[in-house]
């Protein structure tokens, strides 16, 4: 009986090891930047925002959530995302620029964009750090901390 259990185990991890996994599932681009906020004074530490708008494409999902971080997405057909963050006593707006890269990993899998070169042509926050100039999710988990 124990050796029909390790022969049938040995067979289906054999069978296991046997199926390819495809280039595009391990694709480590997306169409979107990672934002962080932190408030740099008073005693709350909470962020929300009446309304967040992509301009040329309208409000984000989510954008009335209490935020920590946040997806800011990069639209493929232009090189600049300008972005407003409305309060009740004031507005915020960030641009960001960047370079897009089609990129195909195999002839089965759907094209992917690479997003490069981030930076900011304007910004209103306090304050601004550029971690990640790339997207790409496996070694730039943020691309910015915006500081209030």
């Amino acid at each position: 009986m124990r050796f029909w259990l390790f022969f049938l185990s040995f067979g289906f991890c054999l069978f296991e090891s046997c199926n390819e996994v495809e280039d595009c599932t391990l694709d480590p681009y997306g169409n979107y930047a990672v934002a962080t906020f932190d408030i740099l004074s008073g005693e709350s530490k909470i962020i929300a925002f009446d309304s967040i708008i992509l301009e040329g494409f309208g409000r984000l999902p989510g954008d009335r959530d209490t935020l920590i971080g946040m997806l800011l997405p990069l639209p493929v057909e232009k090189t600049e995302a300008v972005f407003h963050y409305y309060t009740d006593s004031s507005l915020y707006s960030l641009a960001v620029g960047y370079k897009s890269q089609p990129l195909i990993y195999d002839l089965s899998c759907e094209a992917t964009i690479r997003f490069y070169d981030l930076d900011t042509s304007y910004q209103s926050f306090d304050s601004l750090v550029i971690l990640g100039s790339e997207v790409h999710l496996d070694y730039v988990p943020i691309n910015f901390e915006i500081y209030l």
